[in-house]
Formats: C-alpha cells, structure tokens, sequence
C-alpha cells in the first residue's frame, strides 16, 4: 500500500520540479545563545512562504547539515542539494534576543493592555543563495527584524519567527530572479 501511494508521489514531486525552480533550505536558529528544538519556526515558514511564492521545496528533516558562516563553507548541504535534484540552496542563519516585555507601557492594536508573558523579539538574520549545479553564490545579505509593530506585538516567538522565514522566502527568491541568466 505505501509502495502505491509513493511512486504517484514521486511522479508527481519530479513532474513538478521539471517545470519549477526547487530550492532546498537549511537554516541555523539561535534563540537567546541557544539553539531551540527542531523543527525551527523560521525554516517552516522559509517552506510555506516558497509553496506560496509558487515554488518546490525541502529540507534535511530532523538532520542538521554541517554549515560555516565564518568560513562561508557549506559543502555538505549544497551536495544533499545536488542529490535532491535542488537548482538552489537557500541557507540562513537566524539570531534572537528575547526578554520580557514591560506591559506597563504596551496597548495592543485594540487598546487594551495585551496578556501576560509577552516577548521583546530582536532578530538578525543573514542569509546566501546557492546556484547548486555550479555551487556559486548568487547572492547574500542581512536584516534584521522586531515584534515592534502593533502586527507583531502580540506573536508568540514560534508565530513570529514563522513570519520571518516567510519574509527569507521571498528574500531568496529575489535573489534568484535577479541573477543573469546563464547559458
């Protein structure tokens, strides 16, 4: 039965990256110095925010690929990139400061004072797209990102990390579109 359900699956997944650009994402998260359990929120939303841009994509699952933004070496996911037939690896390392936030001097959208247990989100990302056939960078940069806005205010770090991986979705996709086309 799952044989039956997988090769439709597989037709269909190939199909689409025929016709689709794919892009495979590996992203670094530190929350507060550490890292958080998987699944990071930022990686989740860099994937749906790429299902809504219209394209394919994956990650490594619960495996954590080798990456290095000293020395910029990330050998070893763009070669699970090429063996997922990916044309680009989007890599992002995601930074967060948390602390309480004062509720004394804090009206949400409605006026009212919001509930307890509130964060102050300060977040740092730096990000690098991959062409994988040639294993070139297309492109990186850096931004950063607050729960300031009455938007955001109320997110709970998870919703807004979320949010912020849609944001790098659509950051890598600029990148890719604004390449030179290549013969």
């Amino acid at each position: 039965m799952r044989l039956k359900t997988f090769v439709p699956f597989m037709l269909i997944l190939s199909a689409a990256t025929c016709f689709a650009q794919t892009f495979m994402i590996v992203a670094t998260e530190i929350r507060d110095g550490e890292e958080p359990g998987r699944p990071f929120p930022s990686q989740e939303g860099m994937i749906e925010g790429m299902f809504d841009l219209g394209f394919v994509s994956f990650d490594t699952g619960p495996y954590a690929p080798a990456v290095d933004w000293g020395s910029m070496d990330f050998g070893e996911p763009r070669a699970i990139a090429r063996q997922g037939l990916a044309q680009y690896l989007l890599v992002a390392e995601v930074r967060s400061v948390t602390e309480a936030r004062d509720l004394s001097t804090v009206k949400n959208h409605t006026g009212e004072s919001p509930a307890q247990g509130m964060l102050k989100i300060q977040t740092s990302v730096r990000y690098c797209l991959f062409e994988v056939r040639s294993a070139k960078p297309v492109g990186r940069g850096e931004k950063s990102f607050d729960n300031e806005s009455p938007e955001t205010l109320e997110l709970s770090y998870g919703e807004f990390l979320h949010q912020v991986g849609r944001v790098l979705a659509g950051l890598g996709v600029d990148l890719m579109r604004n390449t030179p086309e290549r013969p």
